[in-house]
């Protein structure tokens, strides 16, 4: 008796509008689902096992070709739809506004490291110019200085 009360009580509790939307998602989403399936089974079929004539491809075979296509392509574009929904357009513009704060960051990050870079290429260059002052001051004959002997070093 207990399974009989809940099954009308089950019968009788309405659905919330969020659950009627989720159960005609799902519904929607399976039989257009199948549909592409079915549309691309379709297609492959006429590829691999109706014969074709050699060198081209007959009218009829291109215009059904053409409209499966098209079918496909609007289903698909229905069900991506229908799939991100509100609450999916919702992430969506979440990860959006992500991706653009992680983008101004990069940028941010990209000009330190082009001024970084700036300074180091700076600095590479006024050492090279006291490398090359010191060079043109040395006469071109001249022995280099004598460096001082450690005589302290041991070998052991």
């Amino acid at each position: 008796m207990s399974t009989r009360n809940q099954r009308k009580r089950m019968a009788r509790e309405r659905l919330t509008p969020a659950d009627l939307d989720a159960r005609l998602k799902f519904i929607l989403g399976i039989t257009l689902g199948t549909i592409l399936l079915c549309t691309s089974l379709g297609i492959l079929y006429a590829l691999i096992f109706v014969t074709q004539p050699i060198g081209a491809q007959s009218e009829n075979d291109k215009m059904f070709f053409n409209v499966l296509g098209s079918v496909a392509t609007f289903i698909t574009g229905t069900l991506a739809g229908l799939l991100i929904g509100q609450s999916g357009a919702k992430d969506v513009m979440a990860a959006q506004m992500a991706n653009k704060e992680i983008d101004a960051k990069n940028t941010q990050a990209d000009k330190k490291l082009e001024s970084e870079l700036e300074i180091n290429e700076l600095k590479a260059e006024v050492e090279a110019d006291a490398v090359r002052a010191r060079l043109d001051a040395k006469p071109n004959d001249q022995m280099p200085a004598e460096q001082p002997v450690d005589t302290e070093w041991d070998k052991d």
